[in-house]
C-alpha cells in the first residue's frame, strides 16, 4: 500500500464485485502466515469486505503486484546457539489511522535471536486521544502477546521529560535490579479485570506521615499509566494539600489551573525546594516520588476523588523515573526509584 493512504467506508468510488473481493482477501489472509510484511495492509483492506469500493480494490491489486515482485521473500529460520536465543519484541502504532472511527492500529513482532517467531497487526479497541496513548496501548498489547513466555512479568519507566529516555521491558528484570525493588501485593479489581490495583496505606511529606485513617484508602488505587494525575480520596488529598502548603509557605500562591488547586508563582525564584513526598503501600512499601512527580505546571500534581469510597488512581506523573514491575503470576507490583 502507498504510504499515508487513507481508505474509508464512505468512499464515493463505484462498488466492485463483493464475491471476487472477498475471495481474493480470503486467499491473501492465508499468505500472512508466512509473509508478515503484508500483515498491516491486509488488516486495512479486510475492513471493507461488506461493501468494497473501487479504491479498496485498487489497494488489493497493489498488494498483489507487490507480491508478484517479491516472490522470493519469506521468513528464514536457522539453528541458534544458546547465546543467541534471546527473545526481543518491538511494537508500534499509528494515530487515528481509521478515518471512519478514528481508532489507531497496533503492530508488534517478536524475534528469537534473528528469527521472526510471531507478529500481529490489529486495530485498537478504544480511541486513543494522543500518540503517547496509542503507543502505550500497542506496548500493552505486545506484552499480552508474550506474557506467558515471560512468567507474566513486565516493567516500564516513564521518563520525566520528552527528551529523556524511558523503557518497556518484557519478562523478569536482572537479579541485580530485582534486589532494589520494593513490592506490594497486587489486588484484583472486579470492575475492570485488566487493570492492576494496589493498596495505599499512607502518605509522607518531608518524612512526616499524614494523619489519615487507614480506612480512607480501603478502596485501593489503580495503577494507570494512561492517566496523568494521581487521584486520592478527598480526606487524604486535603491532608496532603495542607501539609504541602505548610512546607511551601515561603513561595507565592497562584490561582488554580484547571483541576489543580494548589499552584505557585515561582517568578524570580532561582531554586525551588520541593518537600519530599512518598506513597506508602501495603507491606510498608514506601516509594519516594521524584520532584517531577510532585509538581506539574507549578501545581501540586494531585486531585481529589468524588468521595473516600471510590478507588484512587496512581497516574503517570507520579510514576515518572520509577520502574514499575508487574508480576502478574506472583500477584505483586514492584517499584524501583531513579530507573530512567
Amino acid at each position: 500500500m502507498e504510504n499515508r493512504l487513507r481508505l474509508s467506508k464512505n468512499d464515493k468510488s463505484p462498488s466492485v464485485d463483493k464475491t471476487k473481493y472477498r475471495s481474493v482477501i480470503g486467499s491473501l489472509r492465508y499468505l500472512v502466515n508466512t509473509r508478515p510484511d503484508i500483515a498491516y495492509a491486509m488488516g486495512i483492506v479486510s475492513r471493507y469486505m461488506e461493501d468494497p469500493k473501487g479504491s479498496h480494490w485498487a489497494a488489493v491489486k497493489q498488494i498483489l503486484r507487490y507480491l508478484s515482485g517479491t516472490m522470493n521473500y519469506g521468513c528464514i529460520y536457522k539453528k541458534l546457539n544458546a547465546s543467541e536465543t534471546k527473545l526481543t519484541g518491538y511494537s508500534d502504532s499509528d494515530l487515528a489511522g481509521d478515518v471512519d472511527d478514528r481508532k489507531s492500529t497496533s503492530g508488534s513482532v517478536f524475534l528469537l535471536g534473528s528469527c521472526l517467531v510471531t507478529w500481529v497487526s490489529q486495530k485498537q479497541r478504544v480511541v486513543a486521544l494522543s500518540s503517547c496513548e496509542a503507543e502505550y496501548i500497542a506496548s500493552a498489547n505486545a506484552a499480552c502477546q508474550d506474557h506467558s513466555g515471560h512468567r507474566r512479568q513486565h516493567s516500564y519507566c516513564v521518563p520525566p521529560t520528552p527528551s529523556d529516555a524511558g523503557f518497556f521491558v518484557l519478562g523478569k528484570p536482572p537479579s541485580s535490579r530485582t534486589r532494589t525493588f520494593v513490592a506490594t501485593p497486587m489486588l484484583r479489581f472486579t470492575q475492570a479485570p485488566t487493570l492492576y490495583r494496589v493498596l495505599l496505606r499512607g502518605i509522607t511529606v518531608a518524612g512526616q506521615r499524614l494523619n489519615v485513617p487507614a480506612t480512607v484508602f480501603a478502596a485501593g488505587s489503580v495503577m494507570d499509566s494512561r492517566t496523568a494525575i494521581t487521584r486520592l480520596p478527598p480526606t487524604a488529598y486535603q491532608a496532603l494539600r495542607a501539609a504541602f502548603r505548610s512546607r511551601m509557605g515561603t513561595y507565592r500562591l497562584a490561582p488554580p489551573k484547571g483541576s489543580l488547586h494548589t499552584c505557585y508563582d515561582f517568578t524570580g525564584v532561582m531554586v525551588v525546594r520541593v518537600p519530599r513526598v512518598a506513597l506508602v503501600f501495603d507491606r510498608n512499601a514506601a516509594v519516594e516520588l521524584d520532584p517531577s512527580g510532585i509538581l506539574l505546571d507549578d501545581c501540586l500534581a494531585f486531585v481529589p476523588n468524588g468521595d473516600d469510597r471510590a478507588p484512587g488512581i496512581i497516574g503517570n506523573v507520579q510514576q515518572q523515573t520509577i520502574e514499575v514491575l508487574y508480576d502478574v503470576g506472583g500477584r505483586s507490583v514492584g517499584f524501583r526509584r531513579g530507573a530512567c
